[in-house]
């Protein structure tokens, strides 16, 4: 096909039927002959064909969480339990006691100490001490160290020293997801909603997430597993403040406003605000992404989109109707006019269909036996127009190059 041929198709926006099964009509009274000028399947390009996923493999599961240190780390937003004689608290007062509310967490012991924004900690008399990266163990024989260094506690003294991780930071994540409502019971979920429009499906989540668990696994195990069938097997992860959503969505309006019909339309600028985690991939496209984009940060937004979308539609000898593509396998031309509720291959096929609806009841009865021979698939081009595909019936059957995979949107 030659280039100027291909872009033609590429901007064909004619208004034609949809899923249309020829039946051979020509000769019978009161049938329009249909002249409809379409693309053999052998000839269409490549671009435009589905490409298989009954070979797609799953992402394994641990590239979704992130690895644990041998030793927790501190950062800014952990509580440590700091009891120090001479220092923060008296020689002769018992520790303070504090039993953790989280079964999984050992209790601690002295008096609550927060991990400033910039890693250090501040204690009585002392300048600002710098703990961020280490461990309890190191970071109490470093502030015994300053404190001795600096004379605040003396050093002949054998007072009680202890400093130890009362409560971990966390990371407040929301988790929007579009399928079928699945509710999760998570230890860290603080509010979850529901959404209460008619036919609408989906739910949210506001997670705290600790320290080496806020992480895409650890988000989705809280808020009900993995995708289900109606949604994409891809997580989309929004992250940055209100200014930076604001840029992307303007300069996202912008590019496809300036757009001519025959140019494909970006579905994301390329920026670091949004981060897709594929869930399957084709064994030539392994998935590239790293661990630093599966780790959650504050605000952080994880999305499960819909397959709303993700949909065909049939007419002619065909009842009207839309039904959805399954998401894990493939579907071809023979198995959405099944799925569709006609036949190939055999006498009458599909025109018990025809008298739905009241639509060409009159030629119903002397139709009976004669099978349909073209199906026009109608699919959408990049650039937003679309191309007619012709598939011969009769070589569905024999020959796989007509037997098309069906994309969403195709008619």
């Amino acid at each position: 096909m030659s280039q100027s041929v291909v872009r033609r198709y590429f901007c064909f926006r004619s208004i034609v039927p949809a899923l249309l099964l020829a039946t051979g009509l020509s000769g019978m009274t009161g049938c329009v002959s249909l002249n409809l000028n379409g693309v053999p399947p052998t000839r269409v390009p490549r671009e435009l064909l589905a490409r298989p996923r009954d070979s797609m493999l799953q992402t394994s599961l641990a590239r979704l969480r992130q690895d644990k240190p041998k030793q927790y780390r501190l950062g800014p937003g952990d509580t440590l339990g700091v009891f120090i004689d001479y220092v923060l608290g008296e020689e002769n007062q018992p520790v303070p006691f504090n039993e953790s509310r989280n079964d999984e967490r050992p209790p601690s012991s002295g008096y609550p100490v927060t991990v400033e924004d910039d890693g250090t900690i501040r204690l009585p008399l002392a300048d600002p001490i710098q703990v961020n990266g280490l461990t309890p163990e190191e970071a109490t024989q470093k502030v015994r160290k300053m404190l001795i260094d600096t004379k605040i506690l003396p050093e002949n003294k054998n007072g009680r020293f202890m400093v130890t991780l009362m409560r971990p930071r966390t990371y407040t994540v929301l988790v929007v997801r579009q399928e079928g409502a699945l509710l999760g019971n998570g230890r860290n979920i603080t509010r979850t909603t529901e959404s209460q429009v008619p036919g609408k499906k989906g739910s949210g989540y506001i997670l705290e997430l600790p320290a080496y668990e806020n992480d895409v696994l650890h988000a989705l195990n809280q808020t009900g597993g993995m995708p289900s069938d109606d949604a994409k097997n891809e997580i989309v992860i929004y992250r940055g403040m209100f200014n930076d959503a604001e840029q992307r969505d303007t300069v996202l309006a912008a590019i496809n406003n300036g757009l001519d019909p025959c140019t494909p339309q970006p579905r994301d600028p390329r920026d670091k605000t949004v981060t897709r985690i594929p869930l399957t991939y084709h064994p030539d496209e392994p998935p590239k992404f790293t661990q630093e984009d599966i780790i959650l940060k504050e605000g952080d937004i994880v999305m499960i989109e819909a397959r709303n979308t993700e949909v065909f539609y049939t007419g002619g000898v065909l009842q009207g109707q839309e039904i959805a593509l399954p998401r894990d396998y493939d579907l071809d031309v023979v198995g959405a006019i099944a799925l569709a509720g006609g036949q190939i291959g055999g006498p009458g096929t599909g025109i018990g269909n025809l008298g739905r609806g009241g639509q060409l009841q009159q030629i119903r009865s002397t139709n009976i036996g004669v099978p349909p021979s073209v199906c026009y698939v109608i699919r959408k081009t990049p650039g937003g127009g679309q191309i007619p595909i012709r598939v011969n019936l009769k070589k569905t059957l024999i020959d796989p190059n007509e037997r098309i995979l069906i994309q969403p949107g195709d008619l």
